[in-house]
């Protein structure tokens, strides 16, 4: 490794750190199990590539703020989304009765809507990956989640919402549907502009403040029949909306025992 990197994940009780040519693991763990979690977490970063930013490091927040479990998620989410070259979309935790669903929606920065510049699939498994065990380790320490919990990454296809200011810079020009608070209506037309307080939809301004959902409105164009007369509506191609999800979902160590016939995590 020509340059040194350095892991900095937001725990209580694991601390990896990545350096120059070798790689060395400092935690004061519960339990060896969770030490070769995060050994495990240490080495796909290593050998991937991906530099995780600081957790304290500044990102752009949410239009509509997360809080409790969603946002300390979030605090350990976005520093390997960006690491990771990505820009963390959307984060929703669905709780049911006995499992928990996290669900993820990830993207290049200032992709917009433009095809051919949005997240691939290869990007998207490499991060359920990485997130995949960094929330192994988090949860064991702190637990996040109930007993068994699936983490489901995807991009936000082509009606993608808008849920941070530089997004509405991005799509400057495309067609959305912006739903107001107050107000049993919508906005729906084209962005003519985005600034720091707000957007202008065909000429009507609405603070952000005032907006509850926004997301793009993708539109199929018209194209001419080869040979014939007249038009017909036909599909350009659309961004495509991948989504990647684990095989199985995660259970806890020592919580539920596992099926019978499956194999222990070495």
């Amino acid at each position: 490794m020509g340059r040194s990197q350095k892991v900095d994940v937001a725990s209580t009780s694991n601390h990896i750190v990545a350096a120059g040519a070798g790689l060395w693991v400092l935690f004061s763990a519960e339990s060896w199990n969770q030490a070769l979690r995060a050994s495990r977490f240490l080495l796909r970063f290593g050998l991937s590539g991906v530099v995780m930013t600081s957790s304290n490091a500044a990102f752009e927040p949410f239009l509509d703020p997360l809080t409790g479990v969603e946002e300390q998620l979030r605090a350990l989410i976005e520093p390997v989304c960006a690491g990771a070259g990505l820009d963390l979309v959307v984060l929703q935790l669905v709780r049911g009765k006995t499992n928990d669903l996290l669900r993820l929606s990830v993207d290049r920065p200032h992709a917009g809507v433009t095809p051919g510049k949005g997240v691939t699939m290869a990007e998207l498994q490499k991060l359920n990956h990485l997130l995949g065990d960094l929330l192994d380790v988090e949860d064991n320490s702190s637990p996040l989640f109930k007993d068994r919990w699936e983490l489901e990454v995807g991009s936000p296809g082509v009606d993608r919402p808008l849920t941070k200011k530089s997004h509405f810079v991005d799509v400057v020009g495309s067609k959305v549907k912006a739903r107001l608070k107050l107000e049993r209506r919508s906005l729906l037309g084209t962005l003519d502009a985005a600034d720091a307080d707000g957007i202008v939809v065909d000429g009507v301004r609405a603070s952000f403040a005032e907006l509850d959902h926004v997301h793009v409105v993708y539109e199929f164009q018209e194209r001419g029949k080869p040979g014939g007369k007249g038009n017909r509506t036909g599909k350009s191609t659309p961004r495509s909306s991948l989504s990647l999800s684990p095989s199985s979902s995660k259970k806890k160590p020592g919580r539920t025992p596992p099926p019978s016939g499956t194999p222990s995590e070495s």
